[in-house]
């Protein structure tokens, strides 16, 4: 008898297989519960070890031993007359079919079944805003998108590294069994040596992908890798060297390959360039990927300059719908940043974004802008609504609604929405901030600054934000840290001149309060960023201020001149606003806002219950 026909007759061979397809059940089994429990990498390695070296224990001791009836004996023991190997073999035979059986349900089950989708409850509130929920918490299959490191000898290049991170961002976003990191949080961590686990904790993902980007001439290398968090695997990594005519067909194969990886459904026509980037152009591309670093920066030169890269994208190549819903969102926002006169800022933003969503249905960004181009707030709910139908993942969507839905009253949708926007981009300054106003104009104090020192723990140089700390200490009456704060908002403003006393001798020395008023009311309402402006607070805040220390007459005129000069947003908020009821429910300020557009509230004002 042949070496090979003794290993047969022995069952080594079966022994083998059976352990082979039974070693690898078992790994799935460990790899899915040490996942759960969120156990190190180590530990894995340490089965993966144990089940190697018992492959060899395993065979040796098929061929060394042999089971028999009275037991297990030494296979030189045994009379071949009365070798039962193989009984032995026929049922090995029929243990490999039953693990391959299970190995093949857990393998269609892995592929097919497994689509956990975690939702955070949404309380059953009273409110006018849709039952619409986004995606929150750890699912399973999420990720964020780290900015690409610009690895070019030209640092100028970096608007093209974040340009392709945001593009593979947006892309992945549309995925509905997808869950991705907002664009404003995943970049927060740019240029930091935080490691991959704590960004994944801090964002609520289970997979970070990072990469590189190098660009010379007309050349392009991008790696990439997909990374799972919680012990550190690469599920998938690869490197592309490309001409910069094959920037699309690279974004198609990271954004398919990373689709692979995570088991969801991402569909490309294949061989079609810039199917997921929107255009072939390539200098259409880059004037965009220029005008979406300008659109970022948020200041009233980066947003005049966003325009022109976003109409110049454009006139490469009239279809683009990115560019159109660029160009969109910066005619909705430019009149905050700029003077620019509102009606001519929303007919533009309209128009844009008619074009981008008559181009591209499912732009989201575009659907968005729509939102605040216009000043018909009851419009604006149905345009907020519009826009969720298309994608409930783009936090600007849920926090321009949130606004909306203030305006009218809706303060539990609107905190419902603020809290959405803000789990989706938990690194969002302006959402952050507005929400810890709300919370403010609830009368919840400790709420409102836990959510903004939250903000200022990753923002601490967000003058806005130190703004309003200043603020909640002044109307909390608390001098020594409201003394503090506002020199801290001072000095983060880069004010040349130190007027904090004014604001502490209107609360807290009445004496003085009245020259005070004078002072403060006197000061430019222009060009609030200016060193030399001696305001920390900021006009918008003039209400909430007088109101608190019982000056009525000054803050009723405040409100006259915000409803003659500023948008419906600026002021429409205080008819719903719980911490000063004594302004709110004031007839002459009740007169005052039944003479402006904005519409009639969802519920009455609950004066008697609060001047109680």
């Amino acid at each position: 008898m042949s070496f090979f026909d003794e290993l047969k007759r022995r069952n080594v061979f079966r022994v083998g297989i059976a352990y082979v397809i039974s070693a690898w059940v078992l790994l799935q089994f460990i790899d899915l519960v040490l996942e759960n429990i969120q156990a190190p990498d180590w530990v894995m390695k340490v089965f993966m070890l144990a089940l190697a070296i018992g492959f060899p224990l395993a065979v040796i001791f098929a061929w060394a031993f042999e089971m028999t009836p009275e037991g297990i004996k030494k296979e030189k023991d045994v009379d071949r007359s009365q070798s039962i190997t193989k009984h032995t073999g026929r049922k090995l035979d029929f243990t490999i079919i039953g693990v391959m059986a299970i190995a093949l349900l857990w393998f269609a089950w892995d592929k097919f079944g497994n689509d956990p989708q975690t939702t955070s409850p949404v309380p059953a509130e009273q409110s006018i805003a849709d039952e619409s929920t986004v995606t929150t918490g750890a699912a399973a299959k999420s990720v964020a998108v780290l900015p690409f490191v610009n690895m070019s000898s030209d640092s100028e290049q970096e608007y093209f590294s974040d340009g392709i991170s945001e593009e593979i961002l947006n892309v992945l976003a549309r995925i509905p069994e997808l869950k991705v990191a907002a664009r404003t949080s995943a970049f927060a961590y740019k240029g930091t040596n935080i490691n991959v686990s704590e960004i994944a904790k801090e964002l609520k993902v289970d997979h970070v992908l990072e990469g590189s980007v190098r660009k010379s001439g007309n050349q392009v290398r991008i790696t990439a890798q997909l990374i799972k968090a919680a012990d550190g695997y690469h599920l998938w990594s690869d490197t592309f060297d490309r001409e910069l005519t094959n920037i699309f067909a690279i974004q198609d194969e990271i954004a398919t390959s990373i689709a692979d990886a995570l088991k969801v459904t991402l569909e490309i026509k294949k061989n079609t360039a810039g199917n997921l980037t929107g255009t072939a152009s390539t200098e259409a591309y880059d004037a965009y990927l220029r005008g979406v670093n300008q659109w970022h920066l948020r200041t009233a030169k980066s947003l005049n300059n966003s325009i022109e890269l976003f109409e110049e994208a454009i006139a490469f190549d009239p279809g683009f719908a990115k560019a159109y819903a660029g160009l969109a969102l910066t005619w909705a926002v430019i009149m905050d940043y700029d003077d620019v006169e509102p009606d001519i800022a929303q007919a533009n933003a309209n128009k844009a974004a008619t074009t981008a969503l008559r181009l591209d249905p499912a732009s989201v960004e575009a659907a968005t802008a729509l939102i605040y181009s216009t000043d018909d707030i009851l419009q604006q709910l149905d345009y907020s609504r519009q826009a969720l139908a298309i994608s409930d993942s783009f936090a600007t969507t849920h926090q321009w609604y949130a606004t909306s839905l203030q305006l009218v009253g809706d303060v539990n949708g609107a905190l419902r929405e603020y809290q959405l926007g803000f789990e989706l981009d938990p690194r969002s300054r302006v959402i952050g901030i507005n929400l810890a106003y709300l919370y403010l104009g609830l009368g919840q104090i400790e709420d409102s600054e836990r959510i903004l020192r939250q903000v200022l723990s990753f923002a601490p140089d967000y003058a806005s934000g130190k703004s309003l700390l200043f603020l909640i200490k002044l109307l909390i009456s608390d001098r020594a840290t409201a003394e503090s704060a506002g020199l801290d908002a001072m000095r983060t403003l880069g004010r040349t001149s130190n007027f904090v006393d004014v604001y502490l001798d209107l609360v807290f020395e009445p004496s003085k309060r009245d020259a005070a008023i004078e002072t403060i009311l006197g000061w430019p309402r222009d060009d609030w960023w200016a060193p030399e402006n001696p305001d920390v607070l900021g006009y918008g805040y003039y209400i909430d201020l007088l109101a608190s220390v019982g000056a009525m007459e000054q803050a009723r005129a405040v409100l006259r001149d915000q409803v003659a000069t500023l948008p419906a947003y600026s002021y429409g908020f205080f008819r719903s606003t719980r911490h000063i009821p004594e302004f709110v429910c004031d007839a002459e300020v009740q007169e005052i806002f039944a003479k402006t557009t904005l519409p009639p509230l969802v519920a009455p004002f609950p004066c008697e219950e609060l001047l109680r």
